[in-house]
């Protein structure tokens, strides 16, 4: 609830930024965010290419403390975004957009025909946000990025911003067992490398909301199951008994879930698996597109 009335308080405030709204693009596949401003600071969070972000504080040189669409802040190198002034804004805002839907990454070639390294512009991963300019009779969308850099990829790795924001609860376990194998990042948020909250993110993200970005948070998100488990279900852990939430994972079926320690992997809930008995179980929680503290991107302001 407390995440709820927050999120709340932050986006009426900034729906209503005029002339003196000062936002940025992410303009990389992956920008990090940090505690501090300094390399060397821990990892918070990151942002995926095409995210609005808002800027709290840009005193800092290089490092500018930004705030993303769900109000979690954080310090981010000045290489990895570019301004958007408010006339800008509003032309991305309006303009048609993709995003990229594929859970492997999107590779943009300058043309094409030639789809080999010295025609490579960048890789996008999953949730990236991009203009779509036009469409090729090959199966290929021409699309800008937030730098001006333009490039083709595969139609059918995109989708229309606008027509997501159906939750889909097997997709979101789809996007999960795709992941399978990939390296835990303490702060990561994206397909490349995540930790156990980010992979929940990633995978709401990939239907088009935002959760909490941390486990602790999305605790307080959702009703809470006592009985019988659906596929779906956010699974919470603690370190210790009835200590605070450290470990969120994603429910399967048949006692299976799926989950990101150490990689992206299924455990079972049975005291003989050793990824389920190091934890203490807190219990479930069950999420609808109604739900409170769920936000659609559709109906974010920052984006339409």
């Amino acid at each position: 609830m407390k995440f709820t009335i927050s999120l709340i308080l932050f986006l009426v405030s900034v729906s209503s930024f005029g002339q003196d709204s000062c936002f940025v693009h992410i303009s990389i596949p992956v920008a990090c965010m940090r505690e501090k401003g300094a390399h060397a600071s821990q990892l918070v969070s990151q942002a995926i290419l095409g995210t609005p972000m808002l800027v709290v504080d840009s005193t800092g040189g290089e490092w500018w403390n930004l705030k993303g669409p769900d109000g979690y802040e954080g310090y981010v190198n000045n290489s990895s975004f570019v301004p958007l002034s408010d006339k800008r804004f509003c032309e991305w805002k309006e303009s048609p957009r993709l995003i990229v839907r594929s859970v492997e990454e999107a590779v943009i070639h300058s043309d094409t025909c030639a789809g080999d390294a010295f025609s490579r512009v960048t890789s996008l991963v999953n949730g990236s946000v991009v203009e779509e300019i036009c469409r090729t009779d090959e199966g290929y969308v021409l699309i800008s990025l937030p730098d001006g850099r333009k490039g083709y990829g595969k139609s059918s790795d995109f989708v229309s911003l606008d027509s997501i924001g159906v939750l889909d609860q097997d997709r979101i376990i789809e996007v999960c067992y795709s992941l399978s194998g990939t390296p835990y990042l303490w702060g990561g948020c994206s397909t490349k490398s995540m930790d156990c909250s980010g992979l929940v993110r990633i995978a709401y993200n990939a239907c088009g909301f935002l959760l909490p970005r941390d486990a602790r948070d999305q605790y307080g998100v959702g009703i809470r199951v006592a009985d019988e488990l659906n596929r779906g279900d956010l699974l919470f852990f603690s370190s210790i008994p009835d200590g605070g939430i450290t470990h969120v994972a994603l429910y399967d079926n048949d006692g299976r879930y799926i989950h990101c320690s150490g990689i992206v992997k299924t455990s079972m809930m049975a005291d003989d698996d050793p990824d389920y008995s190091k934890r203490f179980y807190r219990g479930a929680s069950r999420i609808s597109d109604t739900t409170t503290g769920l936000v659609s991107l559709i109906s974010h302001p920052w984006y339409f």
